[in-house]
């Protein structure tokens, strides 16, 4: 098994040139502090209240924007190439304007007329016992599932590898300290420092990447976030020290 598509004609490389893996088109970084001089007042009892609530305060974060990995789409379990292995295989495109969940699958694999074309995610969707066979034309579905005879001669029509852009990704963390400046004899700098430190402070759904094998299409496995999704969610932490 290889990585990339068996198309051996002369210049067959092409079907797999694409994106790397590794594409970030944009990445966008910031980083920031900020303690604000607070308020003060003559009156020693407000002068009091204005230091606890508005001074020796730090307000301090990192924000990154990612735009998304690049990945293939792809029929993983199926040979329809006809080079003997079946992990290497990516769909036919027949209707790039058509919904990326239409997909038609040649009847053979599915039990239908071989050479007729069905309506793939009506058949993952239908019950195991009783599977719904509909009749699609190649023309309007997006991508097709064809067998291994036909499969061969479309390969130049395969998708591009690492066509399908993922969802971007973006982290919010955020830091609020506060110092409560002390008098101790010899200690005339020394402060309590009480902070609390939030990463992914929004709880934002990062999805890392999708799969995207189109013979699960119709079930909840074909683009499923919970598969995808980072396991890094919101985390909290405080803390304390006394700093001299």
């Amino acid at each position: 098994p290889t990585s990339y598509s068996a198309n051996l004609a002369g210049d067959g490389l092409r079907q797999d040139w694409g994106p790397s893996a590794f594409d970030r088109r944009h990445i966008f970084t910031i980083a920031y502090v900020y303690s604000p001089k607070g308020f003060r007042s003559d009156n020693m009892a407000a002068n009091a209240v204005l230091g606890l609530l508005t001074r020796n305060f730090t307000i301090s974060g990192q924000t990154e924007l990612y735009s998304g990995l690049y990945t293939s789409f792809n029929v993983s379990g199926r040979d329809i190439n006809g080079d003997s292995s079946s992990t290497n295989d990516r769909p036919i495109l027949s209707n790039a304007s058509a919904p990326i969940t239409m997909v038609g699958v040649d009847g053979s694999y599915i039990g239908g007329v071989s050479g007729t074309y069905y309506d793939y995610a009506a058949y993952n969707a239908s019950p195991s016992t009783a599977r719904v066979r509909t009749v699609v034309s190649p023309g309007a579905v997006h991508f097709l599932v064809p067998k291994a005879s036909v499969g061969a001669l479309l390969v130049s029509q395969e998708v591009g590898r690492n066509s399908y852009l993922n969802p971007g990704q973006q982290y919010w963390n955020l830091a609020l300290e506060k110092a409560f400046p002390t008098h101790f004899r010899h200690m005339e700098r020394g402060q309590f420092l009480f902070r609390v430190e939030a990463q992914q402070i929004g709880n934002h759904n990062n999805i890392t990447y999708y799969t995207n094998n189109v013979t699960q299409v119709g079930t909840t496995a074909f683009q499923d976030p919970s598969n995808a999704r980072e396991p890094n969610n919101q985390h909290l932490r405080l803390w304390a020290k006394y700093q001299f």
